[in-house]
């Protein structure tokens, strides 16, 4: 769920590169939220199925710009520009308006299915480059928790905060620090 909601959160970031895994969960679970929307409208009869289409379709829409921005990050992990996303729009597009017309999938929707569905493997099980390349630092550098340091905090001085901007620094120290004291 974390690469599902880090998605979302990186909607118009079409810069830097995206690990696998963040795209991978995010196809997943936007596969499975489909699913479930056209389960439920089916077994809800023909009075459904249409509701479920729209919702489906106002899903698809919801999801388009993560998507997008994810695939740019994904074809950057891989040192690929993001124009290629391009062509797997206009095999979207071409799929989409085959299947709205009615008319049986031939052997052009089927090649063209194909080739979304390889672009889709290619996204989800490719490794990126490892290391740092043109489009920024390798993401699984960046996401792995940077080791604690061992340096003590400063400790805060004893007796009234003063207000901000007139704290000074002693720069140097005195000769006799005892110098007055009756103890």
């Amino acid at each position: 769920m974390k690469y599902y909601l880090m998605a979302w959160n990186k909607t118009f970031q079409f810069t830097g590169r995206s690990r696998r895994s963040e795209y991978f969960w995010f196809v997943v679970i936007n596969l499975v939220i489909s699913l479930g929307i056209a389960l439920i409208s089916v077994v809800f009869g023909p009075a459904a199925y249409e509701v479920g289409l729209g919702i489906l379709g106002l899903f698809s829409i919801l999801i388009l710009f993560p998507s997008l921005s994810l695939m740019a990050r994904r074809f950057h992990d891989m040192n690929l520009s993001a124009w290629l996303i391009l062509p797997f729009l206009i095999i979207s597009v071409f799929i989409q308006a085959q299947v709205n017309s009615g008319l049986e999938p031939g052997l052009l929707t089927s090649a063209a299915a194909i080739v979304q569905l390889l672009i889709q493997i290619t996204l989800c099980f490719f490794a990126g480059t490892p290391g740092p390349n043109k489009y920024g630092p390798d993401p699984k550098e960046i996401s792995t928790p940077m080791p604690q340091t061992k340096q003590k905090q400063r400790e805060e001085t004893v007796g009234v905060a003063l207000p901000k901007g007139k704290e000074t620094t002693p720069t140097k120290i005195p000769d006799d620090p005892f110098k007055g004291y009756d103890g």
